[in-house]
């Protein structure tokens, strides 16, 4: 039986090497399913994956006539245009991965993980789906921690917000940080924390007292005279009380520009080279189970922040947010609801002129219920988005065109959860 395994770890492997098929990233329950290992060559392999494609209906409404005046200084001109209602199929974070992972002795470990993301809608040919475009890394650990190299999910997106909707929230409509860990001002993922970083090194500490410390530091590559765009990611967690779990993180942004690559080009310092940026996020999670039953309330605070530019340009932007989630299992039947919310902050602008964030609050109520079969599910999910009348928060898989500002967004789907 063993031997069978092997070989058709060992299929999947060159399956997985073709050129044109992409890696993509773990959730956490990747692990529970019932995944495939074998034992190659003292390598213990496991290969993994999910898929989830759904039928999704989305519809907007409520954006904020032409004729009227942005009272944010942030925002985006009203145009009134409300994106006509449509059909797709989104197949969100759907998957295949392998890990990998050999004893080298004197308690010594060598690991990798490589994954592609498969566009169960669209044949592969979705932005995103290139070769170790998802967490791909190499490590080794001992009894001191683990480094790994390579390109992958951020700390403060590991370690927070952990609470999975119905098991298919990653990259979904339904997911929390489209609220709590962007700003609600225009389209550029630049000011979002919760994203993987290519090129970084991380490392996870062993668990002491039910502690854990992770860090990780991503350089600039493309570093060039007066800019310097690297990060740094941290943060710890608490297993160490039953049904507990308690994180803590932070990150820091340079040189990325979050506030200006998101602003009218009026107010922008990203063509300035005299001009630098810090964005910072600090997020607190706490997760606890009972019973049958899963509450997690996260809250944060995102600060961006620029210097250096000229008079009236822009300078700052803070804003709270916080998310409110609670999962029910009943038997084989799941259902969750969550509500996340997001304050309509503060700003500033070089020399001290007025800024206003009137109307840039957001709001996202999400609920949906499943039915497990062995290693797989049937679910049904809804979300709606409510924008402030400045606000352009997007949950949308499909995100062109650029939402108006205040357009409020419904979606609702169905759809298969298969994991193996």
């Amino acid at each position: 039986m063993m031997q069978r395994k092997s070989k058709l770890v060992l299929a999947v492997l060159s399956t997985l090497a073709l050129p044109g098929v992409a890696w993509a990233e773990a959730d956490a329950d990747d692990t529970k399913a019932g995944n495939l290992k074998g034992v190659v060559s003292g390598i213990e392999l496991q290969v993994y994956g999910k898929l989830y494609p759904e039928f999704v209906t989305v519809s907007q409404d409520g954006a904020t006539a032409a004729a009227a005046k942005s009272a944010a200084t942030l925002g985006a001109a009203p145009t009134g245009v409300n994106t006509p209602n449509r059909n797709e199929i989104n197949s969100s974070n759907s998957r295949i991965g392998i890990r990998g992972e050999k004893n080298l002795g004197g308690g010594i470990k060598a690991m990798a993980q490589v994954e592609y993301k498969l566009s169960v809608d669209n044949s592969g040919t979705s932005p995103g789906t290139n070769l170790s475009s998802r967490d791909t890394w190499v490590g080794v650990g001992s009894g001191f921690g683990t480094v790994k190299l390579g390109n992958m999910d951020t700390v403060y997106k590991q370690i927070g917000d952990t609470l999975s909707f119905l098991g298919v929230s990653s990259g979904n409509f339904v997911t929390n940080s489209n609220i709590i860990a962007k700003g609600g001002f225009g389209s550029s993922s630049a000011s979002s924390f919760h994203l993987r970083r290519a090129n970084v090194v991380v490392y996870e500490s062993p668990t002491i007292g039910g502690f854990q410390f992770l860090g990780m530091y991503g350089p600039d590559e493309a570093k060039d005279v007066g800019r310097n765009a690297d990060l740094v990611s941290y943060g710890v967690t608490f297993t160490g009380v039953k049904n507990l779990y308690l994180a803590l993180s932070h990150e820091e942004h340079n040189d990325l520009f979050g506030g200006s690559k998101n602003v009218a080009s009026s107010l922008s310092n990203s063509s300035n080279l005299a001009a630098h940026s810090k964005d910072t996020s600090t997020r607190g999670t706490v997760q606890y189970k009972f019973g049958s039953t899963t509450a997690e309330l996260n809250v944060a605070t995102t600060e961006l922040s620029e210097s250096g530019g000229t008079v009236g340009k822009f300078a700052g932007y803070k804003h709270d947010s916080w998310s409110l989630g609670v999962a029910q299992k009943f038997g084989k039947w799941n259902a969750a609801v969550q509500f996340s919310n997001a304050a309509a902050g503060s700003c500033t602008l070089i020399g001290g002129a007025a800024c206003s964030t009137t109307g840039m609050e957001g709001k996202q109520i999400a609920l949906g219920g499943s039915y497990d079969f062995p290693e797989a599910s049937i679910f049904v999910m809804y979300a709606k988005v409510v924008n402030g009348a400045s606000a352009q928060y997007d949950n949308r898989e499909n995100n062109s065109p650029t939402l108006a500002a205040g357009a409020d967004i419904s979606q609702l789907a169905v759809g298969v959860n298969f994991k193996f």
